[in-house]
């Protein structure tokens, strides 16, 4: 359940020094410029009431992972970005991760 933003709001320019920092840890950049091993499988999931709308971060991020040949699931389950979401779908985080 990442939190996968499509760019760098103002509230959160307390966590990254500069755009340099922000790509440094942004998902979406990365897979856009490396390359990555495609020995790897990634599980991505948002909430569909997300406060930040990452299950349209992880929407591209999935796109861009596949056209790298990675094996990538993404979900869009219900709920928002809570504790009681990943409790919710904790089994299937498990069950993906435990293959």
């Amino acid at each position: 359940m990442p939190a996968v933003e499509l760019k760098l709001d103002e509230e959160d320019k307390a966590y990254y020094k500069d755009m340099e920092v922000w790509e440094k840890y942004d998902p979406i950049f990365i897979a856009r410029n490396n390359n990555i091993s495609c020995d790897i499988s990634v599980y991505l999931d948002a909430g569909n009431q997300d406060e930040g709308g990452f299950y349209e971060g992880c929407s591209i991020l999935n796109k861009i992972l596949k056209e790298k040949g990675i094996d990538c699931q993404n979900y869009v389950f219900c709920g928002n970005h809570s504790a009681k979401y990943i409790q919710s779908n904790l089994e299937k985080y498990l069950k993906f991760y435990g293959c």
